[in-house]
């Protein structure tokens, strides 16, 4: 098969000079709050220009496909400074001949769901995750794939480039880059001199097969890559629970002014899935700000949440293992996603239980209404696998369950009761 039919057949396979990072800036300015039509928004499309960097076959198989910019979390940037980046990413694209929706309304699309509002802003549907978000706000904008870049360092540090398109497949460009220099300007200098790498499905520098040489990197390099050394545990960790956080870490920046005062926002973690609730997210801020004395002008610290529940037992001391399985991870096609913040156990409503019960399991319909409230749960249980009282606890469970905010209408929801209980070991 020809390089041109393999790109088109599976697409594909698989500023001013910045500172050294004690003295970035510590302010981000909030993202704008689009209206309702803004997804409607064309991208900004500059005048097609010959770039280089991209083969012309992947330009080509992308075609009129318009795709968003991910966020570049892996140096220590602030959040407006990542901006900054996914537009030189987005300029860069548009001048290879990739259409790309504007990182400005892409990112107020994202924060719209982590608040979880609608376009108006009022209040609808939970928290979403940047995952979710992007499914439920950004595809509907027209985005068909995305762009993301990333740093990776070991003995040396390569920029690693993904070109996605949903369902697809993905296609791995890659360069050298140095951490050491002005971030900015290095970003902009190796985009151009991207080269396919032959990466597919392989996540690492080191585990391209065709190599790219990086830029080596001293054990003790105190530069722009924000490896897991720069996190620190804090001594807000104690608040987690007073401010609503689950089982996911938190991760904050604290940047000090030159009078001492220290900002606080979320911070980059792209190897963790932290908490996206700003409430929780604002909270804890409060509290790094109060609590923790960082002497550097950024810092990083990383609040490892509220633990899972402990193991619920019978009245007989029997273990119990019930849970509640959905959403997004086995979300049936024409069923709607949905969430269930904290534990999705309901292992409590089986306490009362006293025989051992071999695993098990019934299924529940959700219907939801315009704000993705449950206005009823239908639990089947043709089998009779719960109690009445079991089956009024686990449905009190289930009208908390929540939907992204639904688009037009919503499709009912369906989750996975299971229950198993055993002589515990």
């Amino acid at each position: 098969m020809s390089r041109i039919a393999f790109y088109l057949a599976l697409l594909v396979a698989c500023g001013s000079r910045s500172q050294t990072p004690k003295d970035l800036p510590t302010l981000a300015p909030d993202l704008p709050k689009p209206d309702a039509g803004a997804e409607a928004t064309p991208a900004r499309v500059s005048p097609p220009r010959k770039g280089t960097g991209l083969t012309p076959e992947l330009v080509a198989a992308v075609g009129g496909r318009q795709l968003f910019i991910e966020e570049f979390g892996s140096l220590r940037l602030n959040a407006a400074e990542r901006r900054r980046a996914q537009q030189i990413i987005a300029d860069w694209a548009t001048a290879e001949g990739i259409g790309v929706l504007s990182p400005e309304l892409v990112e107020a699309a994202i924060a719209r769901g982590a608040a979880g509002t609608d376009a108006t802003g009022k209040a609808c549907g939970p928290p979403l995750d940047r995952t979710y978000a992007i499914e439920r706000w950004v595809q509907p904008m027209g985005a068909e794939g995305s762009i993301t870049a990333r740093v990776d360092c070991q003995a040396s540090c390569t920029m690693q480039l993904e070109i996605k398109l949903f369902a697809m497949g993905t296609e791995f460009y890659s360069a050298p880059f140095d951490p050491g220099q002005p971030w900015d300007q290095e970003l902009a200098k190796r985009l151009p001199t991207v080269t396919d790498n032959g990466g597919h499905e392989r996540y690492g520098h080191a585990n391209n097969p065709v190599p790219t040489a990086g830029v080596p990197r001293a054990p003790t390099a105190t530069d722009w890559y924000l490896d897991d050394k720069a996190f620190a545990d804090g001594k807000a960790a104690g608040e987690a629970r007073t401010c609503g956080a689950t089982d996911r870490p938190i991760a904050v920046e604290l940047d000090k002014a030159d009078g001492g005062a220290l900002t606080c926002e979320i911070a980059s973690a792209t190897r963790y899935v932290t908490e996206y609730d700003p409430k929780v997210n604002a909270c804890m801020c409060a509290a790094a700000i109060k609590l923790e004395k960082p002497t550097a002008n950024r810092s990083y610290y990383l609040y490892r949440g509220q633990a899972p529940e402990g193991q619920v037992v019978t009245k007989t001391g029997k273990s119990i293992s019930a849970n509640l399985i959905g959403g997004n991870e086995y979300r049936p096609r024409g069923s709607s996603a949905w969430i269930l913040r904290g534990t999705d156990s309901v292992a409590a409503c089986f306490v009362a239980r006293t025989q051992a019960t071999a695993y098990d399991e019934e299924m529940a319909t959700l219907d939801f209404d315009a704000t993705g409230t449950v206005t009823k749960a239908t639990i089947g249980d043709l089998k009779g696998m719960l109690k009445p009282d079991e089956r009024a606890c686990v449905t009190k469970r289930l009208m908390t369950i929540r939907t992204p905010c639904p688009d037009r209408f919503a499709p009912p929801g369906q989750v996975r009761i299971t229950l198993e209980i055993r002589e515990k070991s």
